[in-house]
């Protein structure tokens, strides 16, 4: 399977907001991302990373049109955890091009020690980590003796359920995002805890 982010015409549609669909394979119960191309590719599998990519595990990140609001971030620094490299990719690439300074790593540890060197506006966790849960990250931070301790963290999730989100938000994340979710709701996220 190749990679999406090898992909020409995904590196295009991206920069340019195109619009992206998942739909899952219904024979397999793969998720499936269809470019936007033409309808006859978001219905036909293929082996072409170009038209179609089969994600065994990616939480998807839907790329939408470009929005009107907290469109430069210049100079907000975000630290991004999550495991998972072309969600990852995708996060980091978005909020760049709206002028923010990022640094994406991959588990809590990286993520605590990403929060201590770069002294970050936000945080954005995946609560499912590798070497722990966004919850230890989130309690680590929270346990530092400087100003860090305060940093905001938004929590990312594919598990919804209204018992999770107020899990988290009573935990001390100021927002919740569950996956998949917009561009709109991740800038809206950051705009309720920047302002």
């Amino acid at each position: 399977m190749g990679s999406i982010l090898q992909c020409p015409r995904f590196s295009h549609a991206f920069r340019h907001g195109m619009v992206f669909v998942a739909r899952p394979l219904s024979s397999l119960h793969i998720p499936v991302l269809g470019l936007p191309f033409s309808q006859g590719h978001s219905q036909a599998p293929t082996a072409n990373p170009c038209l179609r990519f089969e994600l065994l595990k990616v939480s998807l990140f839907f790329v939408r049109r470009r929005m009107p609001f907290l469109d430069d971030l210049h100079p907000v620094t975000i630290v991004i955890v999550e495991d998972h490299p072309d969600t990852r990719t995708f996060l980091t690439q978005f909020l760049e091009r709206r002028g923010a300074r990022v640094v994406g790593v991959s588990n809590a540890a990286e993520g605590l020690q990403a929060v201590l060197e770069h002294n970050p506006h936000i945080v954005l966790s995946d609560l499912g980590l590798p070497d722990g849960s966004g919850f230890d990250l989130l309690r680590n931070i929270r346990a530092l003796d400087s100003e860090i301790h305060k940093t905001p963290v938004i929590a990312m999730t594919a598990m919804g359920k209204i018992v999770e989100r107020e899990r988290a938000i009573a935990a001390g994340f100021h927002e919740f995002l569950r996956k998949p979710f917009g561009p709109d709701e991740l800038l809206r996220s950051l705009e309720s805890v920047l302002r």
